[in-house]
């Protein structure tokens, strides 16, 4: 079933392990009404997590402070004598994630197996070349078939090209568009939602986050009367006419491109066949590769039943 989440940090992470679930439930669903209309329904189900009241976890995941440096986490990931840290707090590149806690763990245990075995030493190549007839043969047929893809992508483009000199480069549709009212009203009002963050911030902690001007502004625009909404809704339904428009268009020109780009694609592979090269191998007439019927599972099996 559609399903949406949310993540929560900062000051909200805490808020939300103090809020009851029906409050956050409601608080959700009004936001959602005034973005995309009253129509939207109470969810089918909802499912809140508290991260710091499980006695598992007491947390989340990592996040990076004021005075964090870029050395952190290796700083973290560093093993103390014969005692070694794992998780996605020790993953540089994919902190807070399932896979830097993985690659995390792989990284611990080869520094593991490095401590009581040594460097691992790997031959160069790691797979010694195999000489003889029947890799002069794969070879020859590798060579073979990329000279071949070359010959017919450098075909394509001849018949792109001689499609475009003719009738123009094709039709692309329109970018998406998301125009909303609430959408138009955070980009515009983004510095004032901030500045009425940082009016109220206590000395010391810090430049508002994203998540808390994202709320400053869902609490302005619930708080603005309709007069003042008009403007940003007006702009999205001249948005949307405007991609209406060109979707409409697009619709009605692509359909007679392609059809004319069909015709002289025929007519140009007529005068101009594509002629294989000396060094692409020919394959033999009435030599066909076909599928090999299997009765079952296995090959050698006396069963009638057929794939």
């Amino acid at each position: 079933m559609p399903t949406l989440l949310a993540l929560m940090a900062g000051d909200a992470a805490f808020s939300t392990e103090r809020t009851p679930d029906q409050e956050l439930i409601a608080e959700a669903t009004k936001v959602l009404q005034s973005v995309f209309g009253d129509n939207v329904p109470t969810p089918v189900e909802a499912l809140v997590t508290r991260w710091a009241s499980d006695k598992f976890a007491r947390g989340s995941y990592s996040y990076t402070g004021p005075s964090f440096k870029p050395l952190d986490y290796e700083d973290m990931a560093r093993p103390v004598g014969n005692l070694f840290f794992a998780g996605e707090h020790t993953c540089g590149t994919h902190p807070a994630t399932v896979h830097g806690a993985y690659i995390s763990g792989l990284r611990a245990a080869s520094e593991v197996l490095d401590s009581m075995l040594g460097p691992i030493q790997f031959p160069t190549p790691l797979i010694p070349p195999k000489d003889g007839d029947a890799k002069r043969k794969a070879d020859a047929a590798h060579t073979a078939i990329n000279s071949r893809n070359a010959r017919l992508e450098a075909y394509d483009q001849e018949i792109y090209h001689f499609i475009v000199s003719k009738i123009g480069e094709r039709p692309f549709p329109p970018p998406k568009c998301y125009a909303n009212a609430y959408r138009i009203y955070t980009k515009e009002n983004s510095e004032e939602a901030k500045r009425r963050c940082e009016l109220g911030r206590r000395p010391g902690k810090g430049k508002p986050i994203v998540n808390e001007v994202k709320r400053m502004v869902s609490t302005m625009w619930l708080g603005a009367s309709e007069e003042e909404k008009r403007p940003y809704e007006e702009k999205a339904e001249a948005e949307k006419a405007v991609y209406a428009a060109a979707l409409a268009d697009f619709e009605r020109r692509f359909p007679v491109w392609e059809a004319e780009a069909i015709r002289l694609r025929s007519v140009y592979v007529a005068e101009h066949p594509s002629i294989p090269g000396p060094d692409e191998v020919e394959t033999s007439p009435g030599r066909s590769r076909r599928a090999k019927r299997v009765s079952g599972y296995a090959e050698d099996s006396d069963s009638e039943m057929e794939m």
